[in-house]
């Protein structure tokens, strides 16, 4: 029933794009756009942006989110009323690429379930992986699973995308169907979903385009090749950074994170 699914799903996005309803778009072409609507976008996970957290608490009744107001106390504010429970749903913030560009995007549950084949709330007690440099955070390892992913994105462009120049984009649907993807694979560079490609070379332009704050780093190596995160010393631009700032040599270690007595 599951494969069925997702061939049904991916027939539709294939019709859609067919039809141009709703159009494949670059990185560049989609951080140029200036009109609400949606486009797909064909791009590889290959950074995960967590110093704001994966996931978020929801009300057990209508899934919208809560206040904790106290220790085990949270408080719905469309029900009305306190529950002594919650649930978590997840809330990723990605970066992808293709060829033309970077672009941060918002994973919301329902797409996030459909990559991690786990619920949020099943990873909340699940072992971290904890980096040794404070400009690294802790995650479930389990996220590791979505870097280096090609994904077929329908992203939801906004007005506050286009006003206030908001880099982050939210994802409304995502397919990671292999056929469908090598069918539209092919009309991009090849090179982008190679490890060459993110080899830039010390002093090239390219690398004025990526940004390092807090981030998750492909364990690939297909981001930039041997590089670490920066000692930011404040708010770093989502556009340009300075690369030579870079740190080396951390170390990481998972742990097994303790519950609360």
């Amino acid at each position: 029933m599951l494969s069925q699914a997702i061939s049904q799903r991916s027939l539709s996005i294939s019709e859609e794009l067919t039809a141009e309803t709703v159009q494949l778009k670059t990185v560049k072409e989609l951080l140029d756009f200036v009109q609400i609507g949606h486009l797909w976008i064909l791009a590889k996970i290959v950074n995960l942006k967590l110093k704001n957290n994966w996931s978020y608490l929801v009300c057990i009744k209508c899934h919208k989110s809560v206040e904790e107001i106290a220790k085990n106390t949270f408080h719905c504010k469309k029900c009305g009323r306190d529950y002594q429970i919650a649930t978590h749903r997840y809330r990723i913030q990605t970066k992808a690429m293709d060829d033309t560009g970077i672009v941060s995007l918002f994973l919301w549950d329902n797409e996030a379930i459909t990559l991690i084949e786990k619920f949020a709330s099943e990873l909340k007690d699940c072992p971290l992986e904890i980096f040794d440099s404070p400009y690294e955070c802790s995650y479930p390892i389990e996220l590791d699973v979505l870097l280096d992913r090609i994904i077929m994105f329908r992203v939801n462009v906004k007005q506050e995308n286009i006003e206030s120049r908001d880099r982050v984009y939210e994802v409304a649907k995502i397919s990671d169907d292999e056929e469908l993807i090598n069918q539209y694979k092919k009309s991009t560079k090849e090179d982008v979903f190679t490890e060459v490609y993110f080899n830039v070379e010390e002093g090239s332009d390219a690398k004025k385009n990526f940004v390092y704050d807090n981030e998750k780093i492909s364990p690939k190596n297909m981001y930039i090749s041997k590089r670490g995160r920066p000692k930011s010393e404040g708010p770093i631009s989502e556009v340009t950074d300075d690369v030579d700032q870079l740190s080396s040599n951390k170390a990481k270690k998972v742990i097994k994170k303790e519950k609360n007595p």
